[in-house]
């Protein structure tokens, strides 16, 4: 995954607690569903009682710390009120749990234990990553207990030839664009 080092989150953890990297709906996005909202505050009751799990949250706008407060955390919550290099961020958490965006994706390629709370339209990309055990696509609450600590990191990056992946993606996108332009695709040879 790189040579970067782990960031320097402004948070430190007892030994045996994971830190999960939480990503909030993002509310101003053209995908955004209220059910996600309620998914997130559901997930943020689960993790507040969890005495394995710390949170380091990552919110898209300032306000969307706010509602940490309204939780009785066991361990209390660390806001990212910075921006950090993607993969040394990766290198300093143990798990990543998005409500949309690419952050659960890019988690999921680079050997993250990754989860998904998206409750819009679920993209192929997302079901291909299921598909492989890279993703976890919780769609209720009920399902929480999916998130598990890891056991250990993962961080085995998927090749972009796995499986014809860029050919097979790089197709899909000529098709979707020709489909919307009127123009017959193109060829897509690697």
């Amino acid at each position: 995954m790189g040579s970067e080092a782990p960031a320097q989150l402004p948070l430190s953890v007892e030994p045996g607690v994971s830190i999960a990297l939480v990503r909030p709906p993002g509310e101003q996005a053209h995908y955004f569903v209220p059910e996600s909202m309620d998914l997130y505050r559901a997930l943020l009751e689960h993790l507040s009682k969890r005495t394995d799990m710390a949170v380091a949250l990552a919110p898209r706008y300032p306000e969307q710390e706010f509602v940490l407060a309204e939780f009785n955390w066991a361990i209390p919550p660390t806001v990212l009120r910075q921006a950090y290099p993607f993969v040394s961020l990766l290198k300093a958490v143990d798990l990543v749990i998005s409500s949309g965006g690419t952050m659960a994706r890019e988690a999921a390629f680079l050997g993250m234990n990754s989860y998904t709370i998206l409750r819009s339209e679920i993209g192929q990309v997302d079901r291909y990553l299921e598909s492989l055990g890279r993703l976890t696509i919780i769609n209720r609450a009920s399902e929480f207990a999916l998130i598990k600590p890891p056991s250990g990191r993962l961080f085995t990056p998927l090749s972009p030839v796995d499986g014809g992946l860029v050919d097979e993606l790089a197709g899909r996108i000529l098709r979707a664009s020709s489909m919307v332009s009127g123009v017959p695709p193109l060829r897509w040879t690697s």
